[in-house]
């Protein structure tokens, strides 16, 4: 029994906890339609679905330009600890590889077509260098930032909330901001009047992940999200500065040291004097022409 024992610890050291299951994967799913993007999500529950269609009753709703996509397309959901994409009773279909499935566990890089949308499987990075930033577009706050240090951050008309927007087309608990592994996360609360990503109104409830300067619309109110796992436009302008610079720098360097190695207008002059002494008029006429562009052409002249 003790020889056992110890046998199965030597094992359990050696492999890391055998016992213990590796979870899911997380992942990133992004909904598009002509290369833009409709919705974004993140990790599922078990009890997640989203529903994906034309019907307005869908969680993720195609557009009604898209007349490829069915009124309840598709669904994804979780099954047995993984992701699923499953086909709900399609006219068209899905198409993975351009083959049509009906199901499939979803895995990074993976790209289905539904209708004329195309859903985009992506593997969630951990990266995150400073907070994410808000800035006004409008109001008398216009320019103005507002970080969200906080994981989750809550807008609204209510005195609690994180940032407040005192306007009576503001619900007291509009929108909220989640700042997790992979960035910004936008989800609407249930709010009367909407919340915006480039034009595009979010599903109640859904979140979808931010990229660097959408433009998110609370009521009028219109910010510029700043992502802060990448350079700024103010470190991107200082720095295109800063190479156009050197570039001018180096240009009028190479340029002051070719005038300087050039031969003179004078030089070209005395060797045009000597080939027309000695009737060689062509190379004597080339020389002539050649004074004109070298340094002192504006001071030199033909004796």
């Amino acid at each position: 029994m003790g020889v056992k024992s110890s046998v199965a610890g030597m094992v359990r050291q050696l492999f890391g906890g055998w016992r213990k299951r590796k979870g899911p994967e997380q992942l990133g799913i992004r909904l598009e339609f002509n290369r833009k993007t409709l919705y974004e999500t993140t990790s599922f529950s078990s009890s997640d679905a989203i529903t994906i269609g034309r019907s307005s009753d869908c969680v993720w709703v195609i557009p009604k330009e898209d007349h490829v996509a069915s009124g309840h397309h598709a669904v994804i959901l979780m099954r047995q600890g993984r992701l699923c994409l499953r086909d709900t009773g399609s006219r068209n279909g899905i198409f993975y590889k351009s083959r049509k499935i009906q199901e499939k566990d979803l895995a990074p890089n993976d790209q289905f077509t539904i209708g004329s949308c195309v859903l985009i499987v992506e593997r969630i990075k951990n990266i995150r260098t400073s907070p994410h930033e808000l800035v006004y577009l409008n109001t008398s706050l216009k320019g103005q930032s507002v970080k969200l240090e906080k994981a989750c951050m809550t807008v609204g008309s209510a005195p609690g909330c994180d940032l407040v927007i005192d306007e009576q087309l503001v619900s007291q608990r509009h929108a909220e901001f989640s700042s997790k592994a992979d960035g910004c996360w936008l989800k609407d609360l249930g709010s009367k009047n909407g919340t915006f990503v480039n034009g595009t109104k979010l599903s109640s409830n859904t979140e979808r992940l931010l990229a660097d300067d959408d433009v998110i619309s609370i009521s009028f109110v219109d910010f510029r999200f700043v992502d802060g796992k990448i350079e700024h436009s103010k470190v991107r302008i200082w720095s295109s500065l800063g190479v156009v610079g050197v570039t001018i720098l180096a240009v009028l360097a190479l340029n002051w040291f070719w005038m300087n190695m050039k031969s003179s207008s004078e030089t070209c002059l005395g060797y045009a004097r000597k080939e027309a002494a000695a009737q060689r008029f062509a190379r004597a006429m080339e020389y002539l022409k050649e004074s004109r562009t070298r340094r002192g052409a504006e001071s030199s002249q033909i004796a």
